[in-house]
């Protein structure tokens, strides 16, 4: 279960997402490569239960909305936005960052951001 691989609660896991959203204004400027699956399976984001998006767009300005708690990906035209209460999951690899979002009790949404210069 998604739940069990990073629990929100943790120290750890706190201070990780901290340190990715102080260091996110290092890439304005850069292209965000955004690839969304909404999915209603916790376990399985493939095609059988998964609707996938993908986009990019130069990212203009990084912020954290305090009302809502959302983190803000901007764009001239385009802007996303990651639920940080929502987080069950956070993992990165080079310029690339996976979040997981349990949008409701069946209604998980994973996210892969990428930044290219």
């Amino acid at each position: 279960m998604i739940e069990d691989d990073v629990n929100m609660q943790s120290e750890e896991f706190r201070k990780r997402l901290q340190f990715f959203a102080e260091n996110s204004p290092q890439w304005i400027g850069q292209t965000l490569d955004i690839h969304q699956f909404i999915s209603t399976n916790a376990d399985n984001f493939d095609r059988h239960f998964t609707t996938v998006t993908n986009f990019a767009y130069t990212l203009v300005h990084f912020g954290i909305r305090m009302s809502g708690a959302k983190m803000m990906f901007m764009g001239e035209v385009f802007s996303y936005e990651i639920d940080l209460g929502s987080i069950t999951q956070f993992n990165e690899s080079e310029q690339t960052y996976f979040f997981v979002e349990k949008l409701s009790e069946t209604v998980y949404r994973k996210s892969v951001l990428s930044f290219k210069n």
